[in-house]
Order: structure tokens, then C-alpha cells, then sequence
């Protein structure tokens, strides 16, 4: 059964937290989460295998910062981590002897947007379509856009899924609390409109 059935037929589940688990096990302050696709893959599969267990019908994989912005100077190439991620992710879903699901998770780059950082859109739609592409070749379900606070980069992050990885469901989730960066995008009627929109997507 494919995840579009699956969410006709009742409520699905997603995993919860990876960060904090990660940093039970002894990831430090600063330290790159992703790059634990490489240095620790039994721990990242295991925790895969745990929520499984528990119930989740879908599983994040460990990519919220796998972008290029984020990795810039970590020695190891977006694709590279992505592919770990989802392996690993998928490995744990084929094992569990039930449907299941890998969503390949987008965060937001950690960087302001022009004119109130020194983002450019081109800088965050080549991230976000890059890591879409690489997610989607190493074989995800979906693609999970999530803790976007400024609506500005999640339209980026969605255009750049929407044109370079169509092949893949995408679903989005958003801070509903209108924070400052809501403030100064846009007017408050627009953004309520957004956020009604979002949850009927």
C-alpha cells in the first residue's frame, strides 16, 4: 500500500526527535548530526528500528541540516550523507515486516534570507533542489519540508522540490505561531491564509 492510500485509510504516525536522541548518545554542542550517517550507522538505524517499533509508520531520515550550506566545509558531499541517511532509514522500514515509509527531511538552512541576512534565493533553492535530487535518487517515499519559520524560504524550499524531484510526495509542516519573520513578509491576513492553506495540503 502506497503512503496516499495509507493516509485516506486512517491517521499515519511519524517518528518523533532525532537530535535529542543523538545527543543522549554523545553528540556534542556544534557537532554536525548528519555526518553520524557515516561515523555511526548502526546508532542512526537503530533509532530508525526503535520508532518502528514503537508504532511510526513513517521514519525521518537523519538529514534536517543535509544541505550544502549547512555541510559547507564538513569534508563530505551533500549526496554522500543523504544516501547513508536514507540506507539506513530504509533498511530499518524493510526489516520491520510491515508497511512502512522513508521521508527524506528538509530543515531550514540556519541562514537569514536578503534583504534581513546575506542568503540569496539562488544559494537556497540550489540547497533545497540539491538535496530533493538526492534524496529522491536514493529512493524516498516522500520529502518532509518541516520547521520552516520564515515563509519566504519555505517557498523556496517547496519550488525547488516542486520542479526537481515531482516524482516524490511532498508534505509540509510550518510553525503556526506568526513569529517576527511573519511579521515582516507579509501582512497578517496573508500569512493566515498561508497557514490555512498549509494544513489543507
Amino acid at each position: 500500500m502506497g503512503v496516499l492510500e495509507l493516509l485516506g485509510k486512517r491517521i499515519v504516525f511519524f517518528d518523533g526527535a532525532m537530535g535529542t536522541i543523538l545527543q543522549q548518545n554523545g553528540l556534542g554542542a556544534g557537532e554536525l548530526p548528519e555526518l553520524w550517517n557515516l561515523e555511526r550507522p548502526d546508532l542512526i538505524e537503530q533509532i530508525h528500528r526503535d520508532y518502528l517499533a514503537a508504532g511510526a509508520d513513517i521514519v525521518k531520515t537523519n538529514t534536517f541540516g543535509g544541505n550544502a550550506i549547512k555541510l559547507r566545509g564538513c569534508g563530505h558531499s551533500v549526496q554522500e550523507i543523504v544516501e547513508a541517511a536514507v540506507s539506513h532509514a530504509r533498511h530499518a522500514v524493510e526489516s520491520c515486516g510491515r508497511d512502512a515509509y522513508v521521508a527524506m527531511d528538509i530543515g531550514p538552512t540556519g541562514k537569514l534570507l536578503r534583504p534581513l541576512g546575506d542568503l540569496s534565493f539562488e544559494e537556497a533553492y540550489e540547497a533545497f533542489k540539491e538535496a530533493a535530487q538526492c534524496g529522491e535518487k536514493a529512493g524516498a517515499d516522500l520529502i518532509l519540508i518541516e520547521t520552516m519559520s520564515d515563509t519566504l524560504e519555505m517557498s523556496y524550499s517547496e519550488k525547488a522540490i516542486e520542479l526537481k524531484a515531482s516524482l516524490l510526495r511532498r508534505l509540509i509542516t510550518s510553525v503556526k505561531r506568526l513569529s517576527f519573520t511573519l511579521k515582516i513578509r507579509m501582512k497578517l491576513s496573508s500569512a493566515w491564509r498561508l497557514l490555512k492553506r498549509l494544513n489543507h495540503c
